[in-house]
């Protein structure tokens, strides 16, 4: 038994879910070098200065591409997985 072309994913909403797994998978990983200051990683702050600089730590600009990354990911995985399923009657 072979599968006609209607049963067949879209090569669309298999771009869809590939790209937005890429982009949501890259901002998350994002969101570890969005937090610290400027010059140096978030584990050589904290072996500097100590836990009592830990007010000074603020969003850094991946912080930016991290979330942007995030909701485009997000946003292209909840279209694809909506239209799929309403081509295929909630099956």
């Amino acid at each position: 038994m072979t599968a006609t072309t209607n049963e067949r994913p879209k090569l669309l909403y298999v771009l869809m879910y590939l790209l937005g797994g890429a982009s949501l998978g890259t901002g998350i990983l994002n969101l570890y070098w969005s937090f610290g200051w400027e010059g140096g990683d978030l584990n050589g702050n904290f072996a500097g200065t100590g836990f009592s600089g830990i007010d000074n730590i603020a969003l850094l600009s991946n912080f930016d591409f991290a979330i942007v990354a995030i909701v485009v990911g997000l946003s292209l995985l909840v279209v694809a997985n909506m239209n799929a399923w309403k081509e295929t009657d909630g099956y």
